[in-house]
């Protein structure tokens, strides 16, 4: 049989034609049942996303933050960096924050991995930005202790636009690092009732990021906490009731609290994208996921959608698995590894999007564990200022953080007050450049 002759060919045609015909219509059932299924997920998912956001009303920029940005445009500062109709200093002022910006940034992460006081005097150049603006600073913090609490616009719509410039707040984390740096002028001074008051307008900043229920705010109030518990830690005279309110908000349950809200809000915006009738480009590139077989504006929305309805649920399954962990046994890693698992093999996406950031809800945990010790800390600190000599014990040394493990409270003969925690935490994760706060601290009454 010559395989060209013209009976072959049109075998070959038909064979061609039934196959080209049967592939579309695989295609076109494959497609049907999967905007059945997708538009059947997405319905649940979008029932539950509304009941979930009805946690987060609407809120209105307020006098307070509007008062507290004009007075932190003084200082050369944009309390969040998307905000609008804020007045800012000329560059090159002496008030500009940002000639400084490095070395206040440099002093702090200095002063984080201090095992013992005192702390480090604050470099000249800052020296002279705090006293250039020791009016400003002070106003800001009779605002702050004398008048209601900022808030600023919150629309919860906004986070499922991909376009929306989310707040970074940095500007709220630098402002907080001057009025810690005032604690430090004062205590150095011996001013011991300014420096409470400097820290306590301090604390009450850490409740701006903390109101906001976005995963980007819940990370610069950890930022915010490492600076607190940097100074606080080495300063004399703190009282109880100031060390007390780092452990007032359970971080970690906080922190599980954002991850739902980040997970949700990236759920409605790809729902919001691929419902837009006006949008023409690819959502993503199939190649870059290893699904250049889908046919383009074919496959690609319902696969999408179903992939985002999956991976939404498999983020709070994993959400749900971190209550009540704790994170002084908890293996990540290993938990991270087994809901990979439980990803489909479909899920291209879903196995990129997860696992759903635990080592930030871990970093919670971090940091109330330095809150801890630090509180111990000003307790041990007010107690030997009390007795002229360091106390023989501490009261509830147990961890409240990590049960099974607790703080241990040594005075040598020498006269030196030693706190550590129980486990080595850098052993079990060695090299994390997150866990550089120190869980141990030595003093002595002479310091």
């Amino acid at each position: 049989m010559i395989w060209g002759s013209e009976p072959v060919l049109k075998k070959r045609w038909k064979i061609l034609l039934f196959s080209s015909l049967g592939a579309m219509g695989l295609c076109l059932v494959t497609w049907g049942s999967m905007s059945v299924v997708a538009k059947k997920q997405t319905a649940e998912m979008d029932a539950i996303a509304h009941e979930f956001f009805q946690n987060y009303p609407a809120t209105e920029q307020n006098t307070s933050a509007k008062t507290l940005e004009k007075l932190s445009a003084k200082l050369g500062l944009q309390l969040l960096s998307n905000a609008t109709n804020q007045d800012s200093s000329t560059p090159g002022e002496p008030a500009d924050f940002q000639i400084i910006t490095e070395t206040v940034r440099d002093y702090f992460s200095a002063q984080r991995i201090k095992e013992q006081g005192p702390l480090d005097p604050i470099p000249a150049t800052v020296q002279t930005y705090l006293n250039n603006n020791q009016a400003t600073l002070t106003q800001i913090q009779t605002h702050l202790q004398s008048q209601e609490a900022p808030v600023w616009h919150f629309d919860v719509d906004l986070y499922a636009d991909f376009e929306y410039a989310l707040p970074a707040y940095i500007g709220l984390a630098d402002l907080r690092k001057l009025l810690l740096l005032k604690a430090v002028t004062h205590a150095q001074q011996n001013q011991s009732e300014q420096m409470v008051g400097a820290l306590e307008a301090a604390q009450a900043l850490i409740d701006v990021p903390a109101q906001r229920p976005d995963l980007i705010s819940y990370l610069v109030s950890l930022i915010a906490m490492d600076d607190t518990i940097a100074i606080m830690r080495h300063l004399e005279g703190v009282p109880l009731s100031v060390s007390e309110q780092l452990l007032a908000v359970d971080q970690q349950q906080l922190g599980v609290d954002r991850l739902r809200f980040d997970n949700w809000t990236f759920y409605r915006s790809l729902k919001r994208a691929l419902s837009d009738p006006t949008r023409t480009e690819d959502l993503f590139s199939p190649v870059d996921f290893g699904l250049a077989v889908l046919p383009g504006g074919v496959l690609e929305k319902p696969y999408l959608a179903l992939s985002n309805t999956n991976t939404t649920r498999l983020r709070e399954k994993s959400h749900d698995q971190m209550m009540g962990e704790n994170i002084c046994s908890l293996d990540i890693e290993a938990l991270e590894a087994n809901l990979l698992k439980e990803v489909p093999w479909w899920n291209v996406i879903g196995k990129v999007a997860m696992p759903s950031f635990m080592a930030q809800w871990r970093k919670g945990g971090d940091r109330m564990l330095g809150a801890e010790l630090t509180h111990h800390i000003v307790q041990a600190k007010a107690l030997a200022a009390e007795q002229g000599q360091w106390s023989e014990t501490l009261p509830n040394l147990a961890s409240q953080t990590c049960p099974g493990e607790s703080w241990t409270y040594a005075v040598t003969p020498e006269g030196e007050m030693t706190l550590s925690f129980s486990q080595d935490l850098s052993k079990q994760r060695p090299g994390d450049p997150d866990n550089r706060l120190p869980l141990i601290y030595q003093a002595s009454l002479a310091q």
